[in-house]
């Protein structure tokens, strides 16, 4: 994230953070918090309608 801005490259970051949980959704780390805002920020902008699922097919 850059000022508050999601950037495309926190799609990398996410897919770390999805590596790290178990088959029964276990953590094998504690998160940091760079990934804990950044999860914050994605549902904050969910809630809000800034984010929205796109079908790019």
């Amino acid at each position: 994230m850059k000022n508050g801005m999601i950037e495309t490259r926190d799609g990398d970051l996410l897919l770390g953070i999805h590596k790290e949980f178990d088959l029964y959704g276990n953590q094998k780390r504690p998160i940091t918090t760079e990934e804990q805002v950044l999860l914050f920020a994605i549902g904050k902008g969910i809630q809000e309608g800034k984010i929205v699922s796109v079908n790019r097919g």
